[in-house]
């Protein structure tokens, strides 16, 4: 029975640290080797074009390679990577912005004018290198809504 509880605790408070006792086989991939985040736009934005959107409200950072105070990803392994977004705009105004790797664009957005609220949703799988740096930076329009509305997220596929 207490070789029943000591497995229970290990497991649940690091699987591979009770792999290496029980022999589990234990994932060299496990969850707290693998980057992932997820960050919101806290408060309605107002930048300048050209400016990385700062997802400053950090939900889920493991591995903290998100930083919210430059709105940029660091990559800390090479692999394949999922990432996504979903940029508001408010009513009236459309917002451009764009993906980048380093100083490399990946991919364009646009939320269109539509008199209400819209949005766009992107998600792509992209192979990264270790180092490599990823940020979403507004290129046009207008304000950008927080409250949670907006965000930006990756995590490490493989």
């Amino acid at each position: 029975m207490l070789k029943f509880w000591l497995i229970h605790l290990l497991t649940l408070t690091n699987f591979c640290v009770a792999d290496q006792i029980f022999n589990f086989g234990c994932d060299s991939n496990s969850y707290t080797e693998k980057p992932a985040f997820l960050a919101f736009v806290k408060q309605h934005l107002s930048i300048p074009n050209e400016q990385i959107i700062k997802f400053d409200d950090v939900e889920t950072n493991i591995g903290n390679h998100y930083n919210p105070l430059s709105g940029v990803f660091t990559t800390p392994k090479e692999g394949l990577y999922v990432m996504g977004c979903m940029i508001m705009a408010h009513a009236d105004n459309d917002v451009h912005y764009k993906w980048m790797k380093n100083d490399t664009l990946i991919l364009n957005g646009y939320v269109a004018k539509t008199g209400n609220p819209n949005s766009q949703t992107q998600s792509f799988v992209i192979s990264l290198k270790r180092g490599d740096l990823i940020s979403i930076t507004k290129t046009g329009g207008g304000n950008i809504y927080g409250g949670r509305y907006s965000y930006m997220s990756g995590y490490l596929l493989n």
